[in-house]
């Protein structure tokens, strides 16, 4: 067998091998009662799970997520001030004034349980995915530095009142995309400079306001189908937007 097949065979069964068996990196699987699962988690986490989660002062207000090559996904819950993660070697942690800093290094998973103070999340080189559980003021969520992020926010009814997720607020900028895929909300608002918003079929909005700067769009990811966006109003810079990939029943305003 020639050095280079052999060399290509040892690289696929050990590429295999990872994907099937994720402990072999360090990282420690959970099982539904949060318990390491296998025997090298059992073997990582020996005795103890209470490095998994980490409390984090009364005074953050911002959670800034220093993204890798590796995707990251993050669960925002209410809930007591928390961070849980079933892969802990998978991110550090340090504190600048009301910011925790959330630096990871290979693939992760964080639960963040947020008060009411929590008011923004940044995204910085990273890509994954944001889903916000449940959520009752107001949060800003920015991209930044070529950041590409995926949104979820809860399926509720628009015209409740006691929705929980009633303001959004995005910044997306420097080449990066925001892509909305599910959820409902009453208001959106987005700043787009020199980059991408898009969002699917499947996002219920009352009302979409977004402003473009540079060279950014805002379109639709399936615009031959039917949509609940009610009403998007674009401004700003409009030389790159494309009113018809806003979607069918999409009520435009242009600024």
């Amino acid at each position: 067998m020639k050095k280079t097949t052999l060399y290509f065979s040892l690289a696929t069964a050990l590429t295999a091998c990872l994907f099937l068996f994720p402990s072999l990196t360090g990282s420690i699987i959970l099982d539904a009662n949060e318990k390491p699962k296998g025997f090298l988690s059992k073997l990582w986490a020996g005795n103890r799970t209470e490095f998994m989660t980490h409390s984090y002062p009364n005074n953050i207000r911002v959670v800034k997520i220093e993204g890798s090559s590796n995707p990251v996904n993050v669960d925002i819950l209410e809930g007591e001030k928390k961070l849980f993660s079933p892969t802990p070697n998978s991110h550090k942690l340090r504190f600048s004034k009301d910011t925790l800093i959330i630096k990871t290094n290979n693939a992760a998973y964080l639960q963040l349980y947020a008060s009411s103070n929590l008011t923004k999340i940044i995204f910085e080189h990273a890509t994954g995915q944001l889903s916000i559980k449940d959520r009752k003021t107001p949060l800003k969520v920015e991209l930044m530095q070529s950041s590409t992020i995926r949104l979820n926010f809860p399926s509720l009814t628009v015209d409740d009142s006691t929705a929980v997720i009633r303001d959004l607020n995005l910044f997306v900028s420097e080449k990066s995309v925001a892509t909305l895929v599910s959820g409902k909300a009453k208001s959106i608002t987005a700043c787009v400079n020199n980059a991408e918003l898009n969002y699917s079929n499947a996002v219920a909005v009352d009302s979409a306001n977004v402003q473009l700067a540079g060279r950014s769009i805002v379109k639709s990811l399936a615009f031959g189908s039917e949509h609940k966006l009610n009403n998007l109003i674009v401004s700003g810079n409009k030389q790159y937007f494309k009113p018809e990939l806003v979607g069918n029943n999409v009520q435009l305003q242009i600024k």
